[in-house]
């Protein structure tokens, strides 16, 4: 075997007669591992994807591929993809839709015929390219582990046994035991990326230190160790908090190192990504501790100081829009397409939706109402700009009213206001009208 090849079984964790698809571009990289996997013994499969892109040079390189699984005597599997098409239709650059098609074929071909391991050639040039081109576009020290040399993937584990050893090795390989292989000619062309990165960027740092990749590869090393503490350790930090309640104690989290507090929120918070202000923004929040403070973030993700606690909340994207004046008469009222319940009866003759609806809605709030105090019938609707309620003896704003009641964010345009010709009467769970309490005759419930 090649010096610096890593065995599946040592990279999976799995006994070593287990299958293993490998991935199969016709490549140097992926010719010569397919010819190590075939020594090293284990039941092997090739996966080639056609992706449209380079017309018949396209077409040369699958029948290169299936010809060298036949001479194997191993399982070839195809997919001819349009990519360019694919890509404009979904609004991806080709490179990415070319990753997407290639990663989805093979965990199907894994999952259809019971293959755990998934074999790809990625070398330590590529390693390498992949850092350099994370630091030109901004990354911190995760994206500067480069690539995992395993990983899961699918319902198995995606292997890389070829990335300590460099491009100059694994072409010496080829030739040393007369391996044919393909070229693929948007290798060279510059107009990419990582193609940039490939020829005119590492050959520098090969001239500053021949040793550069293997330079490369051990710092990735030592920051994916740095990084699995990190994150062991802000993992810890939410399991000790979490018995407490939900989210973090902000005046704990504060206290934390900012390399801690960083991976805190971004377990916290999930995907997409956090960016660096999404954190400054974030800790603001907490170092200031205001009670019900808020802090909208993108993707519906939202973050709320409740009990002194940090707690990452998700806006809900309902379809429910502002509801216009609705006339509110005896009975049931289902509200957003039975999301809430209004019902106005009186406790002599209780309307029987009251009674069902306690078992399907998790929150309710009842309040009596003198009927004399009703101005020309009653009617529902949300809020409106400069809405306010008479309360104590003042008109006060609604807005202010809900934000001291520490109204959830996501009720503050939905939630019904019950009215009359003199205004809002009631607010559910945060206001009632001056003079509409009493011993009256009616009830109102909203079930939510």
């Amino acid at each position: 075997m090649m010096n610096g090849f890593t065995p599946p079984h040592v990279l999976s964790g799995m006994p070593k007669d287990t299958p293993i698809l490998l991935a199969l571009s016709g490549g140097a990289d992926s010719r010569a591992l397919l010819h190590m996997l075939l020594e090293y013994g284990a039941p092997i499969s090739v996966a080639h994807v056609d992706h449209g892109i380079r017309g018949k040079a396209s077409v040369q390189d699958s029948l290169f591929c299936e010809a060298l699984a036949k001479e194997a005597g191993i399982p070839f599997y195809l997919l001819k993809e349009d990519v360019p098409a694919l890509a404009e239709k979904n609004h991806l650059g080709i490179e990415e839709q070319a990753r997407a098609v290639r990663y989805d074929f093979f965990e199907k071909i894994m999952r259809e015929h019971d293959i755990p391991i998934l074999a790809t050639a990625h070398n330590a040039d590529d390693n390498a390219e992949t850092v350099l081109f994370r630091m030109a576009r901004g990354t911190g020290l995760s994206g500067m582990c480069g690539i995992p040399p395993t990983r899961p993937f699918g319902g198995g584990t995606l292997i890389r046994p070829l990335l300590g050893v460099s491009k100059q090795d694994i072409l010496d390989y080829c030739e040393q035991n007369g391996l044919s292989y393909v070229t693929d000619a948007t290798n060279s062309d510059v107009t990419y990326t990582r193609n940039r990165i490939r020829h005119h960027v590492l050959p520098e740092l090969v001239g500053v230190n021949p040793r550069v990749l293997s330079h490369i590869s051990s710092l990735c090393m030592t920051l994916s160790e740095d990084e699995a503490c990190l994150l062991e350790m802000a993992k810890n930090f939410l399991r000790e908090q979490s018995q407490n309640g939900e989210g973090a104690e902000a005046k704990a989290l504060c206290a934390l190192p900012p390399a801690l507090s960083s991976r805190v929120l971004a377990l916290m918070f999930g995907e997409p990504p956090l960016s660096l202000k999404n954190r400054e923004q974030l800790m603001a929040l907490a170092q200031n501790q205001t009670p019900h403070s808020s802090l909208h973030l993108s993707d519906g993700r939202c973050a709320v100081i409740e009990c002194g606690r940090l707690m990452p909340k998700t806006e809900k994207k309902s379809q429910k829009t502002p509801m216009s004046a609705t006339a509110l008469s005896l009975g049931a009222t289902p509200l957003y397409d039975g999301d809430m319940l209004m019902v106005l009866d009186s406790e002599e003759n209780p309307h029987e939706k009251r009674f069902s609806a306690k078992n399907i809605y998790k929150n309710a709030t009842t309040i009596k109402i003198n009927s004399d105090t009703i101005k020309n019938g009653l009617y529902i609707r949300t809020r409106r700009a400069g809405d306010t309620v008479l309360v104590h003896g003042m008109h006060k704003k609604l807005r202010k009213l809900q934000n001291e009641a520490a109204l959830p964010p996501d009720l503050r345009d939905t939630l019904p206001l019950v009215c009359d010709n003199g205004g809002i009467l009631w607010v559910p769970t945060v206001a009632v009208r001056d003079g509409l309490e009493g011993d009256g005759v009616l009830r109102l419930t909203l079930f939510y």
